[in-house]
């Protein structure tokens, strides 16, 4: 290799690490043409690049192309290169990777600028691109796409695309194979975003948007498109409130930042993350070097990091007297478009139910989990729980509490379930996300064998009930240390679980407060989720002083924590100092734990989270025939228990398994069946 060939593959491979593009010099080299010309890149500098391969290198990575092909228009400076933030930089890199990105930000921070470009990108990147851009005008909507046409004049010969139309409102480019790629820019109406074709929706300034009615029209109108087309979306705003034309946008930010879905992308953009550079006018935000020493430290990526630079500029925030960038704002803005805009807050109607002071105390506990969406046994991953946090693994000797506050699985509907150590007051364990029904008994069920076949409380209002049955009067798996208590119906007497009422809800809902805004009580309890921090901020005293959630908000964690802080002392009183079941007279009932401790530590993870049944087959069969001869029962009369699920008929009898799991001392079956099943 000559010393020009090496300085040409050195120069590919310097692309690829430099800018994060996911390929290699091998995959590089297919794209070959053969073809070499001197790219000009948007500084005016310029280097031989083999057509083939610098075309492949920016269609693969939009950071790559944003980097060296883009252009910006700058007030009073005219047409510059584009140079990204970090925050843009590192957005560019993993954006192909998210169906749904949510940008929560401060005022004039640049993204309106990248998404256009990122647009025009993927116009040309990408052949038959159907991009539709909604913004609150049409003139706005205009403005939007105008960002990228001086981008669009620099573009090499190789990367661009034949224009086929360019009008105001929309632009259409023919690529080499002949499909078309379109973009369309166009005011909010509720028939906006219909399309057959939709690739990609941009929702810009969406909290603004004239009503609630509007946005969820256009996104009704679309969403069926983009589910078809494999879409994507992308919503950018600044808050502006909890309800009315802001509901949707602040639901969609909480969903995003509680990571529930796996294709959205959350990206937060505080005011001290724009650097101060020549290129801006007026006062100067002044902290250069510390923003510096956040990139060094990797906020972007390290939730720790940027939980710490948040703190750090939280309040100078507050305080824009003590800085001369945000006492402009303050002072042009005034103060509730300051707090909207610049410090990016959701304001509420309502009295919060906690102080300032509570909230910060609150805010200096949480921490980021140890473990996110697995289940794990003795530290080790065995089941995938998407949204289930980890904060602490059970201890050998450690007695829980696992409450459930269930949900119908609907997009607007999360169930939550909280799992808290009742000697040490410390939360240990999250779910919280969309659950179907069918799934939250064996949910519930796998967690709380886990830890230590916890005490289980389940709301069983409504749908609640049926959880509860479906997992307390399971025919093949039951689960008997529940809260429970006898419900008539019809003249049938059966258990249920939890009942919440307007007296139960006041007592539990007051517990919280009790905890979280005593500070005595509360350096004694360790609550670690920012979800629930979350959902706190927007935890109001309504008129006739209930605690409730502010409108179009959410509440659910917040009522999962009440269950488990509220019934802790039942848990306490059935744990008993011993692991074991409450029966229908709240009496104890131990097994000993040894050999269930034994079987799990033989237990064999393969394929790193998958178990097989045949591995353990003759076990379980041998130790079902065991239990039957021990309670002396025959097949037809193990038939016939097996079939009753109604505990008040039948001589109060109980499942098989049931009696077999309390007598025998064999509740570890329960742990293998769901590992296996």
């Amino acid at each position: 290799m000559t010393e020009q060939e090496k300085k040409f593959v050195a120069s590919i491979q310097n692309k690829i690490i430099k800018f994060g593009i996911k390929t290699d010099i091998k995959e590089c080299f297919k794209n070959r043409s053969g073809i070499i010309t001197n790219a000009v890149y948007n500084d005016k500098t310029f280097e031989p690049v083999d057509t083939g391969i610098e075309n492949f290198l920016i269609c693969k990575s939009f950071n790559y192309w944003l980097n060296n092909y883009s252009m910006c228009d700058v007030p009073n400076k005219g047409t510059i290169p584009f140079k990204p933030y970090y925050y843009q930089s590192e957005m560019a890199k993993e954006i192909e990777g998210f169906r749904k990105v949510v940008i929560d930000k401060t005022r004039q921070c640049g993204m309106s600028t990248v998404f256009s470009l990122y647009c025009l990108w993927r116009l040309l990147s990408k052949p038959s691109e159907n991009i539709d851009v909604i913004s609150l005008t049409q003139a706005k909507s205009i403005e939007f796409v105008k960002k990228f046409k001086t981008t669009l004049e620099i573009q090499p010969p190789f990367f661009m695309k034949e224009i086929i139309e360019n009008n105001k409102q929309k632009m259409r480019f023919k690529h080499p194979n002949g499909a078309i790629s379109t973009i369309t820019s166009e005011s909010q109406t509720e028939n906006a975003g219909r399309s057959d074709s939709l690739s990609l929706l941009v929702l810009d300034e969406l909290a603004f948007y004239k009503s609630d009615r509007m946005v969820q029209s256009i996104i009704s109108a679309a969403i069926p498109t983009l589910t078809r087309t494999s879409g994507s979306q992308i919503y950018i705003s600044t808050p502006n409130g909890t309800v009315g034309a802001g509901a949707y946008y602040y639901n969609q930010v909480q969903e995003a930042k509680m990571g529930l879905d796996k294709d959205t992308k959350y990206l937060q953009i505080g005011w001290w993350e724009i650097p101060d550079d020549d290129n801006m006018n007026g006062p100067k935000r002044g902290y250069n070097r510390q923003l510096a020493q956040a990139i060094s430290e990797d906020y972007y990526h390290n939730s720790e990091v940027r939980k710490k630079w948040d703190e750090y500029f939280e309040p100078i925030g507050k305080d824009p007297n003590s800085n001369p960038f945000l006492k402009s704002q303050f002072g042009s803005l005034g103060e509730f478009k300051y707090k909207q805009e610049i410090l990016h807050e959701f304001i509420i109607s309502g009295d919060r139910v906690l102080t300032p002071d509570n909230m910060a105390r609150i805010k200096a506990k949480l921490k980021a989990p140890i473990m996110k969406d697995y289940l794990c046994l003795n530290g080790s991953p065995i089941k995938e729980i998407h949204n289930f946090w980890t904060w602490k693994y059970p201890a050998p000797d450690g007695k829980y509490i696992v409450s459930l506050d269930p949900s119908q699985g609907t997009s607007q509907d999360r169930a939550c379930i909280q799992v808290l150590d009742i000697d040490n007051m410390e939360q240990c364990a999250e779910f919280y996300g969309f659950a179907a029904t069918t799934q939250l008994p064996n949910m519930v069920k796998d967690i709380a064998r886990i830890y230590n076949d916890a005490y289980v409380v389940i709301e069983a209002n409504s749908i609640g009930d049926g959880v509860f049955n479906a997992l307390y009067y399971n025919q093949i798996d039951p689960y008997g240390n529940v809260f429970k208590q006898k419900k008539t119906s019809n003249g049938i007497t059966r258990f249920t679980g939890w009942i919440t009422d307007v007296k139960t809800r006041k007592l539990m809902t007051t517990e919280v407060f009790d905890w979280l805004s005593n500070a005595e009580m509360f350096s004694k309890f360790h609550l670690y989720s920012e979800r629930v921090y979350t959902e706190l901020e927007t935890w109001i005293v309504d008129s006739k002083g209930k605690f409730i959630h502010a409108n179009s908000c959410h509440d659910d964690s917040i009522m999962a924590l009440a269950l488990a802080l509220y019934n802790r002392n039942k848990a306490a009183q059935a744990s008993g100092g011993a692991t074991g079941f409450v029966d229908e007279d709240g009496n104890l009932i131990t097994y000993d734990r040894k050999d269930y401790e034994k079987k799990l530590q033989e237990q064999k993870q393969i394929n790193g989270t998958v178990f097989t049944a045949s591995k353990h087959e003759n076990e379980l069969s041998s130790i079902l025939d065991d239990g039957r001869k021990k309670l002396n029962l025959n097949d037809t009369n193990y038939a016939g228990m097996y079939g009753n699920q109604d505990e008040f008929a039948a001589g109060e009898q109980v499942g098989i398994d049931r009696t077999i799991q309390e007598k025998l001392g064999v509740s570890g079956m329960d742990v293998y069946r769901w590992l296996l099943s």
